[in-house]
C-alpha cells in the first residue's frame, strides 16, 4: 500500500501544482504560471502586480488615490468595512477587491452571486467572469482553467454575423466567396474581446 501511495502521490502533487500555478513569491517563466490573484512572473518570481500590495500570502488591492492612514478606522470611511490599513496606506482585506472605492469580498466561479462585480478571478480577469443565474460564471467565450481562472476558449463557436455574399450566375456561391467568408469569420474570431 505504501508503494502505492509513494507512486500516486508525486503524480498528484503535479497535477495540483498545475492546476494552481506557483504560489506568491515562488518560481515562474511566465505570467500564466502564477496561480495567486493579481500576479505576474518578474524576474522568475511570482510578485503582485503594481496596484496591489503583498500581505500575508495574498496580493491586495491598494486604493487608486494614494490614502494614508494610521489605523483601519480611517480606510473604513474611505473604502467601506471591508478594508485594512497596511505600511501607512489604505488597502482591501485579503480576498477582497476594490470596486468604485469600495472594497467586496471576492467571489470565485461556481460561488452564488447577485451581481457581476461580485465575481472576481483577478484584475485582468473581470471582462472575463460574470454572476449569471446566480452563479459566478465565465462569461460566453471563455472557459474555467485551475479551478478558479477565466481563460479564452480557443473551441469557442462564434457566430458570424450575416454578410452578404455573391453569388455566381447559377445562385450558387463561388470557391473565392467561400473562402473570403471564412477569412472573415476568422478575422472576427481574433479581434473579439
Amino acid at each position: 500500500m505504501l508503494g502505492l501511495i509513494n507512486q500516486v502521490f508525486p503524480v498528484m502533487l503535479l497535477l495540483f501544482s498545475e492546476s494552481l500555478g506557483s504560489a506568491l513569491h515562488g518560481p515562474c517563466a511566465s505570467h500564466s504560471e502564477c496561480g495567486t490573484f493579481d500576479t505576474h512572473c518578474k524576474n522568475g518570481t511570482c510578485v503582485c502586480k503594481e496596484t496591489f500590495m503583498t500581505v500575508y500570502d495574498s496580493c491586495v488591492h491598494v486604493a487608486s488615490e494614494n490614502i494614508e492612514c494610521s489605523k483601519k478606522e480611517h480606510c473604513h470611511v474611505i473604502l467601506g468595512s471591508k478594508s485594512t490599513c497596511k505600511n501607512k496606506r489604505c488597502v482591501c482585506r485579503p480576498f477582497h477587491h476594490l470596486h468604485k472605492k469600495q472594497c467586496i469580498k471576492n467571489r470565485d466561479l461556481h460561488d452564488v452571486c447577485e451581481h457581476d462585480h461580485q465575481c472576481y478571478c483577478g484584475q485582468d480577469c473581470i471582462d472575463r467572469i460574470g454572476c449569471i443565474n446566480n452563479t459566478c460564471t465565465c462569461r460566453d467565450g471563455y472557459k474555467s482553467y485551475s479551478i478558479r481562472r477565466c481563460i479564452v476558449d480557443p473551441f469557442h463557436r462564434v457566430e458570424i454575423p450575416p454578410v452578404a455574399v455573391m453569388q455566381s450566375p447559377n445562385n450558387r456561391a463561388t470557391k473565392i466567396d467561400c473562402i473570403l467568408l471564412y477569412i472573415v469569420a476568422i478575422l472576427i474570431f481574433f479581434n473579439k474581446p
